[in-house]
């Protein structure tokens, strides 16, 4: 269970490193801004409405900090929804624009609902959502998004500020072979973490026969 806790550590690191070279070395201010690669989901609807009802609603605590993953699946009416939201088709990119320190960003797996505390964010044929999921999980972006939360009482990105976002995107080819190590490292990760949750699991039992339990 060490040796596995140790090499899921490992992949992490690895993958900040990657991260970290990837995205945090064009900083002489001359990158176009990421604006122009997605469009911002606008418009609310109703969550009460039986045509959004039972669709899954995507809330920041639905997403574990700084990996990307959807931890729970809730519909809107499960979460008594009430204020308007916003709708989006699988594939949109969302992140939660309260608290940018937390770094809380996934990808919508399903059409479903988000609330005014994120941004549902869709990419252009320029940039793999994929992609952008990375830019926004990495420290260069964390960094630039609690830099402009912190004006008001919780500290909360606003869309002004996230449109002033710079960073070079490279073309498809080029994302996709940066994506394509990402997914392995991910992949890697998380088995180190299932083997290591069953094998406590399995320590727990040997512990418990013992103790007569």
């Amino acid at each position: 269970a060490e040796a596995l806790e140790s090499a899921r550590e490992s992949a992490r690191t690895l993958l900040r490193s990657l991260s970290i070279d990837q995205f945090c070395n064009d900083e002489d201010g001359s990158e176009p801004f990421l604006a122009t690669h997605y469009s911002v989901v606008s418009g609310q609807v109703d969550p009460k409405d039986s045509n959004y009802a039972e669709l899954p609603l995507i809330a920041p605590n639905h997403i574990e900090s700084g990996t990307g993953r959807i931890t729970a699946i809730e519909s809107a009416t499960k979460q008594a929804a009430i204020s308007g939201k916003y709708l989006f088709e699988s594939g949109a990119v969302i992140y939660s624009k309260i608290r940018p320190n937390l770094v809380k960003a996934t990808i919508a797996p399903c059409r479903a609902l988000c609330s005014a505390d994120m941004y549902a964010l869709i990419t252009k044929d320029s940039l793999r959502n994929e992609y952008l999921l990375e830019i926004l999980l990495s420290d260069r972006f964390t960094q630039f998004a609690v830099s402009g939360s912190m004006r008001t009482g919780i500290p909360k990105l606003n869309r002004e500020h996230l449109a002033q976002y710079k960073c070079f995107v490279p073309d498809i080819e080029k994302q996709d072979e940066y994506l394509a190590k990402v997914r392995a490292i991910r992949k890697s990760a998380s088995s180190f973490d299932k083997r290591r949750s069953t094998i406590l699991q399995l320590k727990n039992l040997i512990l418990a026969g013992e103790m007569g339990l």
